[in-house]
């Protein structure tokens, strides 16, 4: 029950981060952004990047199960989730293309971890 509430909180965390975002790195104009609004294609990318990467985690931890046993996976899978998380919060910088663009990417390697938690 624990695992399913944290994938669901990092699934939905997303929407709030970029609302709390809007403000200093800006997609739109100044007045869209005051209101929370983002760019479509940050909005949409960030939220399907985790969904993607957990359908591919779902996928490679099965194997990796398989190959490096139970115990090793899960660690992997949870250590996919710590590290994304960390650098996700802290290595964006630059035009705001670039913040999300990084945010993304480590968005879609927690998704990997996320994915890999489901049964």
């Amino acid at each position: 029950a624990v695992s399913n509430f944290s994938v669901q909180y990092n699934f939905n965390s997303i929407s709030i981060a970029l609302i709390v975002m809007s403000e200093s790195q800006c997609t739109l104009s100044s007045d869209e952004c005051k209101d929370g609004n983002q760019s479509d294609w940050v909005t949409g990318t960030a939220t399907a990047m985790v969904f993607l990467g957990a359908v591919t985690g779902q996928i490679s931890m099965g194997y990796a199960g398989d190959v490096l046993g139970r115990n090793k996976a899960m660690t992997l899978t949870l250590s996919l989730v710590c590290i994304s998380s960390f650098f996700s919060a802290v290595v964006p910088f630059g035009s705001p293309s670039n913040v999300y663009t990084i945010i993304i990417i480590f968005r879609f390697i927690m998704g990997i971890g996320l994915g890999g938690v489901y049964p």
